[in-house]
């Protein structure tokens, strides 16, 4: 029955959405409704102040409703059903930063909607996967290639990224990405980092002096724990113990694409951000507060290069990781293959084992700039190949850009 009315409305909006006339109107999303975030979050409320489109933000939150009302933004959902249908059929422009823009009854399958994608993340873990829950390599692909204009933020992941989806070469964009428009602004980072607004608000222990540890492993095409629970000798009470004695912090996040199967519970000083439980949170205006990120193969490290600090890696399954047969990987820019390269362009040391783990924790902090420094190179090679330092104010080329093609 669902199905039936779903077709039905099909129907009956396919013609409406070539006769109604597009107005200026932009519709911004992300990968849910139900989180406010990322690349296409920055842009919005970029675009919002700075443009005389009317720009829409899509939501079925009630906290990001608020928190949108408050500044005065504008905003679609379906609980206004009316206004909803009617934004989506004036739109002109549609963005979103995943590989498919909100296109409810396939409204926005039209040759008069211009569809952008900012995309998402850079790093050498790009990649198309084969897993179960996950659509297909081609419908991927497809997906991707309904966007008019696919913003990639350097020359390498322009070629490499683009081979990947079998993009032609005039949707092709490089702007940078929104979210790293603030890290290039070195007063407004420190300043951020002196406050901890936003460590503060997710952990009351936490005062200005505190080192903060933000963890982002990625998700995997297969079932996993959150990895650092199967760390060698790992003890969540000892860890936070040691965090308790020195003044630090951990938090961690998941990914959306495929999350673990368990988790460490929070403690006094480790926490979990459960998006769930905050929508509003958004990762790179936490980066800025902390000191140290524990990786392992997540996109979360070319943004952080941005900030030029320290990074520290454990990859526990890096040979099931990078050698599985349902992972397509890019090749790097000396045209080896992840599995042989990744290793070897970490801008960090690598930790296997608990003991060493807190080891490391004790060497950067007591250490600071000499174990950045030691790693600046690769830091500096992990952003010429993923991340364009010359791709600053991402907002206003998009903007220009958007000017230009309306």
């Amino acid at each position: 029955m669902r199905f039936l009315i779903k077709s039905l409305l099909n129907i009956i909006f396919f013609p409406l959405k070539f006769i109604i006339p597009k107005g200026k109107v932009i519709t911004v999303s992300t990968s849910s409704p139900h989180i406010y975030c990322g690349n296409t979050r920055y842009l919005y409320e970029y675009l919002s102040k700075n443009c005389e489109y009317k720009v829409f933000w899509h939501t079925e939150n009630e906290s990001i409703k608020q928190y949108l009302d408050n500044l005065n933004f504008k905003y679609i959902s379906i609980s206004k059903p009316i206004h909803y249908i009617w934004t989506l059929l004036r739109t002109k422009i549609v963005i979103n930063d995943g590989d498919a823009y909100i296109n409810t009854f396939k409204i926005l399958d039209n040759n008069s909607t211009i569809k952008i994608c900012t995309f998402h993340g850079s790093a050498a873990k790009a990649a198309l996967y084969t897993h179960q829950g996950i659509i297909s390599v081609d419908e991927q692909i497809d997906r991707i290639n309904k966007f008019n204009f696919v913003n990639f933020p350097s020359k390498y992941t322009s070629i490499t990224y683009r081979n990947m989806f079998n993009l032609p070469q005039n949707k092709v964009i490089s702007f940078g990405f929104p979210r790293c428009d603030q890290f290039f602004n070195y007063n407004y980072t420190q300043e951020a980092y002196k406050q901890k607004k936003i460590s503060k608000l997710l952990n009351p222990n936490i005062n200005n002096k505190t080192k903060i540890i933000l963890y982002t492993p990625t998700w995997r095409p297969y079932k996993y724990n959150l990895p650092i629970i199967d760390m060698t000798d790992f003890n969540a009470e000892s860890m936070n113990l040691w965090l308790e004695d020195n003044n630090a912090c951990f938090f961690y996040t998941v990914h959306s694409g495929v999350k673990p199967s368990k988790y460490i519970k929070d403690y006094s000083r480790i926490y979990y951000i459960n998006l769930n439980n905050h929508p509003l949170f958004d990762i790179n205006t936490l980066m800025m507060e902390t000191d140290l990120l524990l990786n392992d193969y997540s996109a979360t490290s070319t943004d952080y290069s941005l900030l030029n600090k320290a990074h520290l890696f454990f990859m526990p399954d890096y040979k099931n990781y990078w050698g599985n047969e349902d992972i397509t990987f890019i090749k790097q820019s000396d045209n080896s293959d992840s599995y042989d390269s990744y290793r070897k362009s970490l801008p960090g040391d690598e930790v296997d084992d608990f003991s060493s783990l807190i080891e490391k924790f004790e060497y950067i902090f007591s250490n600071y700039e000499k174990y950045v420094n030691k790693y600046n190179s690769k830091s500096q090679k992990l952003l010429s190949d993923f991340y364009s330092i010359n791709n600053r104010n991402s907002c206003v080329k998009f903007k220009k850009f958007i000017q230009n093609i309306i």
